[in-house]
């Protein structure tokens, strides 16, 4: 019986020996001749490299020799793995190949699989301590070029800024003041000594109105603004603090929109009214003019007002004398009546009436009056939240540190068409009742909301995650207003902005009957936000 035939599979890894003289000679095996059967002595006598001829692949092998390969239950021994290797050499060459067996191939195979997802892990490591390296050199990097750019010196990068500096970086607070408000009744009632001067960087009167005939500002209110003095008493709070930025607003109402539009659209008027309020200016002690034409409309009326800048920018220059202009927040209308990018640099500032996005008298659904951002059923009916009104500035400016967007610290408020849909954005009949004390449909002064809570435990606060606003429902009323928290969630506009308007002051809690003004918590919000970059910006102290 002829004995089974053994086909010897070739390694498939080769060992490199550039040292190794082959001698032919001299016969490589893996096991002493006496260790071996007669019949293991033969085949490795077959195998011995010294023969001149190649051995064939498929030569016999003996009976043990095959069992061990062909149980793969069998665990290779050192033995088992010369054994069943051979050393292939050729006369021209001097590599040497060891032939492995199936076995062999099989733990290669299996080391292979379990050293690979750990050289996987390690790879992954070191890509990422790379990537962090680099973040690392990649931000100090920049850090140090904007200090450099800014003129910051290396010996004194970490000084701490000058006190002047931190006074010029500051973001400002400006606070605009009604006239009209000492009209209501008290406890509500706000004049000029009702003014914290303390809290506000700018204070703003409003309003003052111009006379086209004679292209002279005049009052729309004189018993309360000449015959009382409340414009000097105005001008006077800058004794309580000689860092007090005074404005006079003119303007204001729809109907001064023909006024304006007669004085901007011809040469004489503009030059006669810029003479008669630099004028004015030094005769109550003004700082500066805000100029408010609510409704230019169309290419001309955005030339003229352009027109009219200038030469209001040249003539109050002359008396060092500030210019400001306010700005609707709505796109459509700002790109009709102002060509901002030339604005900006005629003016001061910039006021964008973000304080009253919408009007509840004729608003359909539910909303805030200043919004960080709106929901769908009020931005389909043209509504605009803050956040959007800076992204498209500040596409349209190259500079936003001018401008100052308003919030107000009214409430908004709504009658309810279902006492069931009580969310933001759900459907409204019309305005809520009117306070007890403001006397005006659709808002609500602080001080009035917080009467109401503190009287009727019925309403209930809840909080706008969208809008980043509060209201409160009772019934079918409905009142959105700011409070600490709505008003930090738009402290991240100060990072791009000149600083924050607030639009009447008299609607605040002034007094602190049900706690700490509105004013004052926002005053605190500027405070902790207004630093932000100022280190990039300010040199260090020279020593």
């Amino acid at each position: 019986m002829s004995e089974p035939t053994h086909v010897a599979s070739p390694c498939r890894e080769e060992e490199e020996t550039e040292s190794l003289e082959v001698r032919s000679a001299t016969p490589i095996a893996t096991m002493s001749q006496s260790s071996l059967t007669g019949n293991e002595a033969s085949a490795a006598s077959a195998r011995s490299p010294g023969s001149p001829d190649r051995q064939p692949r498929n030569q016999q092998l003996p009976p043990q020799q095959l069992r061990l390969q062909s149980d793969p239950r069998q665990p290779p021994s050192l033995v088992h793995n010369f054994a069943d290797c051979t050393m292939e050499m050729s006369p021209s060459r001097t590599r040497q190949r060891p032939l492995r067996n199936r076995t062999t191939e099989r733990l290669i195979e299996k080391n292979v699989r379990v050293w690979q997802p750990s050289s996987v892990l390690l790879r992954k490591e070191f890509l990422n301590i790379m990537f962090i390296t680099a973040a690392v050199f990649t931000v100090t990097g920049a850090v140090v070029a904007v200090r450099s750019a800014f003129g910051t010196e290396p010996e004194d990068a970490w000084a701490l800024p000058l006190e002047e500096d931190l006074q010029a970086s500051r973001k400002r607070l400006y606070c605009f003041f009604n006239h009209s408000a000492h009209r209501r009744p008290e406890p509500v009632r706000f004049g000029v000594d009702n003014i914290r001067v303390e809290l506000c960087d700018d204070i703003v009167y409003c309003y003052l109105g111009v006379d086209p005939a004679t292209a002279n500002i005049v009052s729309k209110d004189p018993k309360f603004d000449i015959q009382q003095e409340s414009l000097r008493k105005f001008t006077r709070l800058r004794d309580k603090d000689v860092s007090l930025v005074i404005w006079a607003a003119v303007g204001g109402r729809r109907s001064d929109g023909e006024a304006f539009r007669k004085l901007a659209g011809q040469r004489r008027y503009r030059v006669e009214f810029s003479e008669n309020a630099a004028r004015w200016l030094l005769q109550y002690g003004f700082d500066g003019l805000v100029l408010h034409w609510p409704n230019p409309m169309g290419d001309q009326d955005r030339q003229a007002l352009g027109a009219f800048l200038r030469t209001l920018r040249r003539r109050l220059s002359a008396d060092g004398q500030r210019l400001a202009i306010v700005v609707p927040a709505d796109k459509a209308e700002r790109l009709s009546g102002f060509d901002v990018q030339d604005i900006i640099n005629l003016v001061d500032v910039m006021f964008v009436e973000t304080h009253r996005t919408m009007e509840p008298a004729s608003f359909p659904v539910t909303s805030f009056y200043s919004p960080l951002r709106v929901k769908t059923q009020a931005k389909s009916r043209g509504q605009t939240g803050l956040s959007h009104v800076l992204g498209d500035m500040s596409l349209e400016l190259t500079q936003m540190d001018k401008v100052v967007f308003g919030v107000t610290l009214a409430g908004a408020s709504f009658t309810l068409k279902n006492v069931a849909a009580n969310k933001a954005g759900d459907p409204s009949a019309g305005p809520g009742k009117p306070g007890l004390f403001t006397r005006q449909p659709g808002t609500l002064s602080h001080y009035e909301l917080e009467q109401m809570m503190a009287h009727d435990l019925s309403w209930s606060r809840q909080f706008d995650r969208v809008a980043q606003c509060s209201y409160v429902v009772n019934g079918d009323q409905w009142v959105g207003y700011e409070d600490d928290v709505s008003l930090q969630s738009k402290a991240h506009l100060l990072l791009f902005t000149g600083g924050i308007a607030v639009w009447d002051i008299c609607m605040d809690d002034f007094r602190g009957t049900f706690g700490r003004p509105l004013l004052a918590r926002a005053r605190d919000i500027l405070l902790r936000n207004h630093t932000f970059g100022h280190s990039l910006r300010t040199k260090g102290r020279s020593g």
